[in-house]
């Protein structure tokens, strides 16, 4: 996991070099927009030094991923599925998003070589 606030440099390459450790990461069912705070989490989580962390094995479905760290907060509606390839790597940016909706806010996949 990486990200941070860095004002008006938001540029991506740069953002993207600091690490968020020590980041809580909790995982609700999806519930779309009738998503309430006080649900309870079905896991939990903490990012480490380098910002990695990892979730025991889940069930395909649809879930809300909340992040919060380093004053940043974050959430994403995904999908757990055995449709994709298998990956080594998912990189989740919880920068800011500037007033033009660019910046933060994304997950990047990066599929396991064969």
């Amino acid at each position: 996991m990486v990200g941070k606030s860095l004002g008006p440099v938001q540029f991506r390459w740069l953002r993207r070099m600091y690490n968020v450790s020590g980041a809580e990461l909790e995982l609700y069912d999806y519930q779309g927009w009738s998503w309430k705070k006080d649900s309870k989490p079905l896991a939990r989580t903490v990012t480490n030094s380098s910002g990695e962390f990892e979730f025991a094995a889940l069930k395909e479905g649809h879930y809300t991923l909340v992040i919060k760290g380093n004053a940043l907060e974050a959430w994403f509606d995904i999908e757990i599925t055995n449709k994709v390839p298998v990956t080594n790597q998912i990189t989740i940016d919880i920068s800011p998003i500037a007033p033009d909706c660019t910046g933060g806010h994304e997950i990047e996949v990066q599929s396991a070589k064969k």
